[in-house]
C-alpha cells in the first residue's frame, strides 16, 4: 500500500509513517508540517496554535511530542520508501519540516536505503499552493505516481487514446507522458493519458 499527501495531508500521512510503517510501501508526502515542537516559530506557523496546540505550555507539549511526526522516527525500523517534497517559496510551511525529517530517516535507515530510499527534493521556484502551470504540475504529480508505482510493485501502462504526446517521464521501465489538448479553460488544455495500473 501507499500513501500520499500535502499540506496538513502531508502531515498526517507524516504521522501514519512513524505509527505504522510496516503498513506501507511508498510514502509521498509533499509540503508536509513535521515538527510539531517547534512548527509556531516558522512562518505564519504561530497562528495555528488554537489548532494544533501550543507547545510552550506543557501538558501541550507532551501530546504534542507524542504524535510530532519528526521526533517519533525511531533508529533501525524499516521504513517504507520516502519521497519528500519541499519549496523554498513556501510562505506556509517551512521547508525545514521535509528537509529535517528527510536527515533523520536517512540517518535512522542507515544501510537500507538500497531497498527503501529516502529522497528528498526541494523546489526552489514554486511556493505552497498550486500557482504554476498545469504541464509543470501534470509533471510533478507524474514522478510521484513513477514513485509509488514502483515501490509498490505496479507497471504502468499508457492508453493510446490521445495524440501529440509531450514532456515524457521515464524511470525504471515506468513512462509518463502529458497530453496538450486545443480547447477548454486554462485547466483543460493539458491533461495526462489515462493509466492502466497491473500488478506484475
Amino acid at each position: 500500500m501507499a500513501i500520499l499527501g500535502r499540506s496538513n495531508g502531508g502531515f498526517l500521512v507524516g504521522a501514519a509513517l512513524v505509527q505504522r510503517p510496516e503498513l506501507f510501501r511508498a510514502v509521498y508526502c509533499k509540503v508536509p508540517l513535521l515538527d510539531m515542537v517547534r512548527y509556531p516559530n516558522f512562518q505564519v506557523a504561530k497562528y495555528w496554535v488554537p489548532e494544533y496546540g501550543d507547545p510552550d505550555e506543557a501538558e501541550e507539549y507532551q501530546w504534542l511530542y507524542a504524535y510530532s511526526p519528526y521526533h517519533n522516527v525511531r533508529d533501525g525500523v524499516k521504513y517504507p520508501a520516502v519521497f519528500l517534497k519541499t519549496t523554498e517559496g513556501d510562505s506556509r510551511v517551512d521547508p525545514m519540516h521535509a528537509m529535517k525529517m528527510a536527515a533523520r530517516l536517512q540517518a535512522a535507515t542507515n544501510g537500507l536505503m538500497d531497498e527503501a530510499p529516502i529522497i528528498l527534493t526541494v523546489d526552489s521556484r514554486e511556493g505552497h499552493g498550486l500557482s504554476r502551470p498545469v504541464e509543470k504540475m501534470v509533471q510533478k504529480m507524474s514522478k510521484s505516481i513513477v514513485f509509488l508505482a514502483h515501490h509498490t510493485g505496479l507497471s504502468l501502462k499508457m492508453h493510446d487514446q490521445l495524440a501529440m504526446p509531450a514532456s515524457p517521464l521515464s524511470r525504471d521501465g515506468f513512462t509518463i507522458r502529458t497530453t496538450h489538448r486545443r480547447r477548454g479553460p486554462l485547466r483543460d488544455d493539458i491533461m495526462v493519458r489515462a493509466l492502466q495500473t497491473e500488478c506484475p
